[in-house]
């Protein structure tokens, strides 16, 4: 990445601190010092300064290296022109000219570090031949108290100069870090996209692979329920289970074709106007019908999002929440663009917590679950703007909010509890 890349703003700002920096220079030599300027001249030269950096400002996101090399050639020339007219080579602020170079090594490439180097070597050279002298600031005057104040010069050039560079160096760093913090984060969430291809081709092949057995199961569940349902009240509650075998198949063929949508991509699904209580009986009918009775709803609104994946996502946090607390209640909320699920069960530590919502990690039994909810449910409401927090203590049970971005929901009126 090039450092011209995140430097642009600084640059700029730079700039204008060395136009007030100028400008205060020459006050403090002209009325402070008593020295001898041409203060039209060189006020007019500031004014240049400050009016090259407003178009520098307007055209910064357009300019090319080219444009900032340019820009640093006419900093160097204008310090020529400053210096020229206050001292030339007597002038102990001609250690600026290291600032130009250095800018140029940072942000540009050899080619114009050189014509920067160049280029200020040639206007140094030029001040020895044409500048307008300054009684003080001459060596004729070494003998007279000037030498001392040269050296005063010296020493508030070099500080002006290496502070000029600490700061442009230590925000060029800033922003070097910032921008490696974007591409890390960037990093991350194209990997967790990856994974989440991973598992929706992995969740459509287990869909076609088991579609044809449960396919079988379902058939024969039927013909046996249809075989029993005449044999008499003995073969009854064997026609029952027929029955709700066949019921199990519909709602395990219902899930296998759901689980690309699981998986978090919405697979072109398109966004639908869904009322959140309507989504919420969706949910709960999906439900046990144990925990249906238990289940608490609330609070009002509209959502446009995908049906089915905001379904099954929600579905997942309601069926963990009931997973930790098996006997208590779930709270099932819309809060603004916030689906909240809230149990009173054992709750979770600060080590789980952290790592609870990675791919195939779960702290259930085996067999009851396989540690893809949360992933999933999460990468959902990423894919819809939005995001998924947990919040969670020993014994204080835990709190998930499903968000979306805000321009998805829309308020339906007063907020109620449905049972």
């Amino acid at each position: 990445m090039s450092a011209l890349a995140v430097a642009p703003r600084w640059l700029v700002r730079l700039r204008w601190v060395a136009v007030g920096a100028e400008a205060l220079a020459i006050g403090v030599a002209a009325f402070a010092l008593g020295l001898e300027l041409p203060l039209g001249t060189l006020f007019a030269l500031v004014g240049l300064h400050a009016l090259s950096n407003l178009v520098l400002a307007a055209r910064r996101d357009r300019l090319d290296e080219a444009g900032w090399g340019g820009a640093l050639l006419f900093d160097v020339w204008l310090l020529t022109a400053l210096l020229a007219q206050s001292g030339g080579p007597t002038n102990p602020f001609s250690v600026l000219y290291f600032v130009q170079v250095v800018l140029a090594a940072v942000l540009l490439g050899y080619g114009w570090t050189f014509a920067l180097w160049l280029n200020a070597v040639s206007g140094y050279g030029t001040l020895f031949f044409f500048h307008h002298p300054v009684p003080g600031l001459g060596h004729d005057a070494h003998g007279h108290g000037g030498f001392q104040l040269h050296l005063y010069g010296m020493a508030i050039a070099f500080a002006v100069a290496a502070g000029f560079l600490a700061f442009f160096v230590a925000r060029l760093s800033a922003a070097f870090r910032e921008r490696e913090a974007a591409l890390t984060a960037s990093r991350a969430r194209a990997e967790k996209a990856q994974r989440v291809a991973s598992l929706t081709t992995l969740a459509a092949g287990a869909a076609h692979e088991l579609a044809t057995p449960l396919g079988t199961i379902a058939v024969v569940a039927g013909e046996l329920a249809r075989e029993l349902e005449g044999a008499g009240e003995a073969q009854a509650e064997l026609a029952e289970d027929a029955r709700v075998i066949r019921s199990e198949v519909d709602r395990c063929r219902r899930i296998l074709d759901s689980m690309s949508a699981d998986a978090g991509d919405v697979l072109g699904e398109s966004p639908e106007t869904v009322p959140f209580a309507e989504l919420a009986e969706e949910v709960r009918a999906d439900l046990a019908e144990a925990r249906r009775g238990r289940l608490r709803v609330g609070g009002a609104g509209v959502m446009r999002v995908p049906r089915r994946a905001a379904r099954q996502a929600i579905e997942s946090l309601v069926q963990n929440a009931f997973d930790a607390a098996p006997e208590g209640e779930v709270e099932l909320r819309l809060e603004g663009a916030e689906v909240v699920v809230r149990d009173r069960g054992a709750g979770m530590d600060a080590e789980t917590l952290e790592r609870v919502g990675e791919p195939f990690f779960t702290t259930k039994a085996p067999g009851r679950g396989m540690g893809l909810g949360l992933f999933l449910a999460r990468a959902t409401a990423e894919a819809l703007g939005g995001g998924l927090e947990l919040s969670s203590a020993p014994g204080e049970g835990t709190t998930a909010r499903w968000r979306v971005d805000p321009a998805r929901v829309e308020d339906a009126g007063a907020d109620e509890e449905r049972a």
